[in-house]
């Protein structure tokens, strides 16, 4: 059997899903953690007009001189605009952010002079122009802020509101239904029976793709039965679902109901990845629809690698894929060769760069989820990892 290569799967599931993102214009305070479906441009410059940088006196440079005297002629706070100009042997009290009086070319710093009120003397001289922001030296009018596909995280939301932006086109949250199949699944902390085990695959797939940008608009757990799998899939469609990530099922076991329920409409593929090689994809009707392994490992890994990815193409995203991490092998391990391996680690930095701490192998380790910090792949062709190898680590934490 020819298996893809985790590249070709993430690309055909990307392909099922849709060309066009659900946009709509919000407020700006509701754009938090949303992606720009357009870009956005300055409203207003940055800044506005000619201000003090710093508390002290606006005043005509060519009348500087250490020792000098000038006359006070009034005071500007921050958001009051003068009333006055400062001729030739004036200055005027000035506090950080208050606007440039007419005639004032400089801003002279308190701790540069006497303070006095009515007359200042002068005990050293700036350069011209020092301690003034000079309007739109920052941003322009139609500047742009932000492109399309940026996340409007919080250093993006003050940019904006600083420039005048009111309200922006986002793109809005995907949908994602999550069910989990398997009869010997029982939610955590319910009454076990034997063969029975917590259920925790739909926990996990629900919080990796609300961290990734998603709404959970339901989340499920299924036994083997093809009638319960149909209902949950017919559930997410009128939950108005733009995705369906079904756990479980997915091999050629006797048992395995997502394959035997759903082969005739979606298509299930082997994958030269280790864990993770059974895998689903398809649309159902309109729906876009991905199926992982069940085993807890297998599951996080291909959520990783296919539907986070997904998530973050619906959301608009740019980038689709976490940073990598060039970091050395602490210890050896083996690989299969014919895959392309994902092993978790744990992450150390020291002065002698990044080390990759392998965790104990195996798919059903899902006690063992809570301390991985990364995925160190190892591509095909590979057999073993030796201690010092360099290896790339996809940083989940």
């Amino acid at each position: 059997m020819t298996l893809r290569t985790v590249a070709e799967h993430r690309e055909r599931v990307l392909a099922v899903l849709p060309t066009r993102h659900r946009t709509r214009r919000v407020p700006l305070e509701q754009a938090h953690g949303l992606v720009l479906a357009a870009p956005a441009t300055a409203q207003e410059a940055v800044p506005r007009f000619d201000n003090a940088a710093m508390d002290g006196y606006a005043v005509r440079h060519a009348d500087l001189r250490v020792g000098g005297v000038l006359t006070v002629v009034g005071e500007v706070r921050a958001g009051v605009a003068p009333a006055f100009e400062v001729a030739a042997g004036q200055a005027a009290r000035i506090m950080t952010g208050a606007f440039l009086p007419e005639g004032a070319d400089t801003v002279v710093p308190f701790e540069l002079t006497d303070d006095g009120r009515d007359q200042v003397r002068i005990d050293d001289v700036p350069d011209l122009g020092r301690h003034i922001r000079r309007a739109a030296e920052d941003v322009e009018v139609g500047d742009l802020v932000a492109e399309s596909g940026v996340v409007v995280d919080a250093l993006t939301l003050a940019a904006l509101a600083a420039t005048g932006v009111a309200d922006v086109l986002v793109v809005e949250r995907p949908r994602v239904a999550v069910i989990s199949t398997g009869s010997e699944l029982c939610p955590p902390g319910a009454p076990l029976g034997a063969g029975q085990i917590p259920e925790s695959n739909s926990l996990m797939i629900a919080g990796l793709v609300e961290e990734a940008g998603a709404d959970v608009v339901s989340r499920t757990s299924v036994p083997d039965d093809p009638w319960a799998v149909e209902t949950a899939v017919r559930a997410a469609e009128e939950a108005e679902a733009d995705l369906v990530v079904l756990s479980g099922g997915v091999s050629a076991g006797d048992y395995d109901v997502v394959r035997l329920s759903l082969a005739d409409r979606l298509e299930f593929v082997g994958v030269a990845m280790s864990p993770g090689r059974p895998q689903g994809v398809g649309l159902l009707g309109d729906l876009p629809v991905v199926a992982v392994p069940g085993n807890p490992v297998a599951a996080a890994v291909s959520v990783e690698v296919f539907v986070r990815p997904a998530v973050l193409t619906l959301a608009g995203r740019r980038e689709t894929t976490r940073p990598v991490m060039s970091a050395l092998a602490s210890q050896g391990w083996t690989s299969k060769g014919d895959r392309e391996q994902y092993t978790a680690v744990r992450l150390e930095l020291s002065e002698n760069g990044a080390w990759a701490h392998p965790l104990a192998p195996g798919s059903h380790r899902a006690g063992s989820l809570a301390a991985v910090e990364g995925w160190a792949v190892v591509p095909l062709g590979t057999s073993a990892v030796r201690r010092g190898d360099r290896v790339d680590v996809l940083v989940v934490r």
